[in-house]
């Protein structure tokens, strides 16, 4: 059965008229997060099943219901939302509402799919700061990070605002195998912009509160990995920002004025969407750069958040996109040294820590000037896993072996794409060539036709010297029409090519 606002006011219904109300959209950040406090806090009978993915948790409805009947049970993949109708509920406090869940009118078609317009509405006898207490308090919880855990966001470009996507474990800062004073140059700095002191003293000189970082360097050295460190370690949500084609400059800005609370904001391959000369690297965007530009000053953004760029080639930026101020910290990532190769080994062998420098040594024999990534190396420790330390460093090859097999690859990948741009060229080429022999044939038929101007117009002139204007002269009379090719001038030729990892 459907409900909506004209069938919910009828006679039947007529005491909740006296009531005060709120209405909630479906597409506001409230809506599901009430749709989940309701199926558990309420005696309704009418329900709507979700499935779950493997990484979400009871964490997706914020942290604000106790497994039982509604809601997640433990260890179940379907969660329970409150269906269509009126029922009764309870605040955290032990105060009742009355909530109707309704559509309203016909479904209706987008560029997406067709949806069904809903709403909530939330009737109390009391007031109002009561009702708005509790609907802030779900927000907030559904923002918090508890100890170990990491809430995961990302925002809706559709909808204007942060939806949860589930939950992480947090990462140990000492799994995260960098070079000792990266990290911990990372680490202090947070830590000193998070104090008391620095945001008095941003506060005082009227800069925006906001810690702006850029991750740089080769793939697979850990930026993702520090990035999730760094949340668990000052326990903070990760707020994934993904320009997809719905992003504007305005949903943009929206998504920065209303970031979760205590939260590291991330944009992920920077370099991918916008070039040095400013313009959009994909077709389907309909953001600027100045709106990025803006975003990142932190103009009417929330207080207090932590950003992360990370590119994996810092040269292709623009200046103004790094430029002091706007970015406050660059942190290069490199590929591994040796205090890192040592590390590993301790991490995964630490009784045998003590080969470490041995480790260290046969791979850099083995790769013989190579360069190798950290997670090209936890990739080794992972097929070996139940090898013992000797056995693992007689295996030492294996690291050459999968970097050779990763350069025949890419080798082969570059071969393929200059081949086919050579067939792009060859192909213009001989469109050039056939546009070349038509324009010959062209100035030949030119000619022909200058040849035959040329002989009738020496006619011409000898009927002049012919004609006489005395009486019983003669008078020739030459008609000459002269027919060319078609005036069109010849195509101009172009080429063009494009070519980008991670």
């Amino acid at each position: 059965m459907v409900f909506n606002a004209s069938s919910f006011a009828t006679a039947e219904h007529s005491d909740h008229l006296s009531k005060k109300w709120v209405e909630v959209s479906s597409d506001s950040k409230l809506y599901p997060l009430l749709l989940k406090h309701i199926a558990v806090h309420s005696d309704g009978r009418s329900f709507a099943a979700q499935v779950l993915d493997g990484s979400q948790s009871r964490r997706s409805c914020g942290g604000c219901c106790d497994e039982g009947s509604g809601g997640k049970a433990k260890g179940s993949r379907i969660a329970l939302n409150i269906g269509f109708g009126t029922t009764t509920f309870k605040d955290f406090e032990g105060n009742s509402y009355i909530a109707v869940h309704q559509s309203k009118g016909k479904p209706v078609g987008t560029s997406y799919a067709v949806e069904e317009l809903k709403n909530l509405v939330i009737f109390t006898d009391g007031c109002m700061e009561v009702l708005t207490a509790f609907l802030s308090r779900l927000v907030e919880l559904s923002e918090l990070t508890e100890k170990g855990i990491i809430s995961i966001f990302s925002f809706s470009s559709r909808c204007n605002y942060w939806r949860s996507s589930g939950s992480t474990k947090a990462r140990p800062l000492d799994s995260v195998i960098l070079p000792a004073h990266t990290k911990q140059h990372v680490v202090s700095d947070i830590a000193n912009f998070l104090s008391d002191e620095m945001r008095d003293f941003y506060q005082l000189h009227g800069i925006p509160y906001r810690r702006s970082y850029l991750f740089y360097g080769v793939p697979g050295a850990g930026k993702t990995s520090l990035i999730q460190a760094l949340a668990g370690h000052f326990e903070r949500s990760i707020s994934y920002l993904q320009v997809d084609p719905d992003m504007t400059d305005v949903s943009l800005r929206t998504a920065m004025q209303s970031l979760p609370e205590d939260t590291v904001v991330v944009l992920e391959d920077v370099d991918a969407l916008f070039g040095k000369d400013r313009a959009s690297m994909r077709s389907d965007s309909h953001l600027s750069f100045s709106g990025l530009l803006n975003a990142l000053d932190g103009v009417g953004s929330s207080s207090g958040q932590i950003y992360i760029l990370t590119t994996n080639l810092r040269d292709q930026l623009d200046p103004a996109l790094i430029r002091k101020g706007r970015v406050d910290v660059q942190v290069r990532f490199e590929s591994a040294c040796d205090e890192q190769v040592e590390h590993m080994w301790a991490s995964f062998y630490p009784a045998a820590a003590a080969d470490g420098a041995r480790f260290c040594a046969a791979v850099r024999e083995a790769l013989a000037g190579r360069e190798v990534s950290t997670a090209e190396l936890q990739h080794f420790f992972v097929v070996n896993m139940r090898a013992s330390a000797e056995e693992a460093l007689g295996r030492v090859g294996e690291v050459v072996e999968d970097l050779r097999e990763r350069e025949a690859s890419r080798e082969a990948e570059e071969a393929r794409g200059k081949k086919e741009a050579a067939s792009k060229g060859s192909g213009k080429e001989d469109s050039a060539g056939k546009d070349g022999n038509a324009g010959n044939a062209n100035d030949g038929s030119a000619g022909k036709a200058g040849q035959q101007a040329s002989g009738e117009a020496k006619a011409l002139g000898e009927a002049k010297a012919l004609s006489s204007d005395g009486d019983g002269a003669q008078h020739v009379h030459l008609h000459v029409h002269i027919s060319a090719g078609g005036g069109e001038g010849l195509p101009s030729l172009a080429s063009k090519g494009s070519g980008k990892e991670d």
